[in-house]
């Protein structure tokens, strides 16, 4: 009997994280669930956890989104115009024509834009360069 001991208690410890496990990944999914619900229904939803949510298309017009976590959430085609997202965790975000119009707390998406085109035009006049001289090369 005492030989089975150390398996028992082996099997309860594994038995007891794997339902902590579960219930932690089914109380993730409510909160998103009660986050969109509340989104949806008063636009109202400061410190929302919305981590990897599916708004495309949303019209979320002077939403109150202050503190939220959006990260990873998909806000292709959304119309956050006026909306507030400050202290809003927007990494990883979906962006594709997303209207920002008015919007406060977004500012780094702007700049994170206006910073990637500027780099995209300096690659492409490098480029563009590098392919004139290769060709003067060529002629020589």
């Amino acid at each position: 009997m005492h030989s089975l001991r150390p398996c028992l208690t082996v099997f309860a410890i594994v038995f007891a994280l794997c339902i902590g496990a579960t219930q932690s990944a089914e109380g993730y999914d409510i909160n998103i669930k009660k986050g969109l619900e509340r989104l949806k229904t008063t636009k109202n939803c400061p410190k929302c956890d919305l981590r990897q949510a599916d708004l495309e298309d949303a019209d979320l017009r002077g939403a109150n989104l202050t503190g939220a976590d959006l990260s990873g959430t998909d806000l292709s085609y959304t119309n956050l115009k006026d909306a507030n997202l400050r202290g809003a965790n927007l990494s990883g975000v979906k962006v594709t024509n997303t209207n920002w119009t008015g919007a406060k707390g977004v500012e780094e998406i702007g700049r994170e834009q206006e910073r990637l085109a500027r780099e995209a035009r300096e690659t492409k006049e490098r480029l563009a360069r590098e392919e004139k001289e290769r060709k003067e090369n060529i002629a020589e």
